[in-house]
């Protein structure tokens, strides 16, 4: 290891250009791996509903999540999950609807 301290700004640097020319390289397996294991999609997704602070039960959540295909604030059809939201509360982190990503941005901003 060219740092003897690992959490040195040149050590950080270089794990990021590691990391970078890896996922350059190795794109397109990391895609397909993606995509062929469904497990790791949903636990991916369940641990950034974590860090984003939603409480309850990620299963059961997860669950509603994929068997919905329309927004519940505008009747949007969803044809890929790119759109889809998962709206919770910030300050108690309930959850409220699944939204499409129009309506999450302007239900923050109206609320805000």
């Amino acid at each position: 290891m060219p740092y003897k301290d690992k959490n040195s700004i040149e050590a950080k640097q270089s794990r990021q250009k590691r990391a970078k020319r890896y996922y350059e390289k190795n794109k397109e397996k990391i895609k397909l791996k993606n995509k062929t294991y469904p497990s790791r999609l949903k636990s991916s997704r369940l641990n950034n509903w974590k860090r984003r602070g939603v409480i309850g039960d990620l299963n059961v959540l997860y669950d509603k999540w994929m068997n919905t295909n329309k927004c519940e604030g505008c009747d949007y059809v969803f044809i890929n999950d790119i759109n889809k939201c998962l709206d919770h509360n910030h300050t108690t982190g309930e959850f409220r609807k699944i939204l499409c990503r129009n309506c999450n941005n302007f239900d923050n901003h109206y609320k805000n």
